[in-house]
């Protein structure tokens, strides 16, 4: 059984972690949670623990502090973070475990798995995670690229639209319905051909041929023929099954 420590300001995040970790008892026990960082602190330094779950944005020291002024020897870290899609491919990359918020238990029992099989390799610690958290760190810090606007054609005349704005855009005949942020939509008049042309390689994928998804939008990806993606405002874009594999490596999957 894995002895568990929750640290996470936002109390329903704790919470929900909690009640989630205590679906699986024989799997799991919660030692201790905390919303404030400074007490977690403390109770760590006396109570050793198997796996530490902890939010990165916290008031007074942030998760990464935390782990400075700890040492976090032989305890495995997951970290729980509502960051961005960009900070969660960099976590990918680095292979930081992480928990995206809100936290689901299908991936929750994932990291479980891969705990109790590193733990049974009789590897719980991790000596090169410092130097790849500070790796992490410097690449969270970089400042955020600038933002880039487009044209759009309209009937009405011509919208500036900021691309991290476009969620996702559909295709209308020979028009092209744009998904934006705040719920806002606009008709284009061009096809999503035309449309896509205009958006950077580096966030957008064609993923239907009525489809062209943002993915720093994406909330999930459902298993199907191709599967669907859920985008952040509720809209769901089918993906064609020759863009499957693009898309789960695109993710990040």
């Amino acid at each position: 059984m894995l002895n568990a420590v929750i640290i996470d300001d936002e109390r329903h995040c704790a919470n929900t972690m909690q009640l989630l970790l205590g679906r699986h008892p024989l799997r799991v026990q919660v030692q201790a949670m905390f919303q404030d960082p400074t007490k977690g602190l403390a109770h760590l330094r006396k109570y050793p623990c198997d796996v530490l779950f902890l939010d990165i944005e916290m008031p007074g020291m942030n998760g990464f502090q935390l782990l400075e002024r700890w040492g976090h020897t032989g305890t495995h870290i997951v970290f729980t973070t509502a960051y961005d899609r960009f900070a969660v491919k960099a976590f990918k990359v680095h292979a930081i475990d992480y928990l995206l918020k809100p936290v689901q238990e299908d991936e929750l029992l994932t990291a479980l798995e891969r705990i109790e099989s590193l733990r049974g390799a009789g590897t719980s610690s991790d000596p090169l995670l410092e130097e790849r958290l500070r790796t992490l760190i410097s690449e969270l810090r970089a400042p955020a690229p600038e933002k880039q606007r487009i044209a759009f054609s309209t009937v009405h005349g011509l919208d500036m639209v900021d691309t991290a704005e476009i969620i996702c855009c559909q295709s209308e005949s020979n028009y092209t319905r744009v998904h934006l942020t705040g719920d806002r939509r606009i008709l284009v008049s061009k096809t999503l051909r035309e449309v896509a042309d205009q958006l950077p390689d580096d966030r957008f994928l064609r993923v239907h041929h009525s489809f062209v998804a943002n993915l720093d939008h994406v909330q999930k990806y459902l298993r199907g023929d191709g599967g669907t993606l859920v985008m952040n405002n509720g809209t769901e874009v089918k993906v064609s099954r020759n863009k499957k594999e693009e898309l789960l490596q695109r993710l990040g999957a």
